[in-house]
């Protein structure tokens, strides 16, 4: 399932975030960057409360870097086979979980790679061949497909941006699924695969409102038992 949703202010979603969540918010200085990160985090919270049916202050998400120890790696449901992972660019925060294995999803705004030296820096070679022989005007949405494919991939590998992504392929034994949120934006789902003849389902819901009442419904218990 895949859930996305406007950038709400802090404040808006508060109740729906730990103090983790709330130090991490507090050390972004731009505003909307911080209303895209809070809402990412209260939506991962709430999407995999649904998926567990149980409360969102119930949802204990870890982020231990494997390789440094820091909160910022690979989220994941502490004590449960629950799958998550979130992404936001721009207008667009978005969120995914899944029971049947490892994912990862991503989007971009087109505009945020529309520039030439994204090419060098984030593209194989195969892959920067294949904008180059495009029209122009075909290039950004090209390059923001080919990002959000493999940014998808990479989070669902477990490995992230700890690999360059010039020379990073995706794994054979993930499936990736563009994903339609707005003509602006590129977005896609990478899933373990099961069976890789088989699409997987996904339903892509707008939760823009359905979180603003859950963090009202979460504030609301929170001073109820205060």
């Amino acid at each position: 399932m895949v859930s996305w949703s406007n950038p709400h202010p802090p404040v808006v979603v508060d109740a729906l975030l730990d103090d983790v969540d709330r130090a991490r918010v507090a050390a972004v200085r731009d505003d909307a960057l911080a209303a895209q990160v809070a809402t990412g985090r209260a939506l991962l919270r709430v999407v995999a409360s649904d998926a567990l049916d149980c409360s969102p202050e119930d949802v204990l998400i870890d982020r231990t870097c494997t390789t440094c120890g820091e909160a910022h790696g690979k989220p994941r449901i502490v004590g449960d086979a629950v799958h998550i992972s979130a992404s936001h660019s721009k207008d667009r925060v978005v969120a995914a979980v899944s029971l049947r294995g490892p994912l990862g999803i991503d989007v971009e705004h087109i505009s945020s790679v529309a520039f030439a030296e994204f090419d060098d820096a984030a593209l194989t070679a195969g892959e920067r061949a294949a904008v180059a022989a495009l029209p122009p005007r075909e290039r950004p949405p090209a390059r923001a497909r080919l990002w959000t494919r493999k940014e998808a991939a990479l989070k669902a590998s477990g490995v992230g941006l700890r690999t360059d992504p010039r020379i990073a392929e995706i794994d054979a034994a993930l499936q990736v699924v563009d994903l339609d949120l707005d003509a602006d934006y590129a977005a896609a789902l990478a899933i373990e695969s099961i069976d890789s003849t088989e699409t997987p389902r996904i339903t892509i819901t707008d939760a823009s409102d359905y979180l603003i009442r859950r963090a009202e419904q979460a504030a609301s218990s929170r001073t109820a038992t205060a």
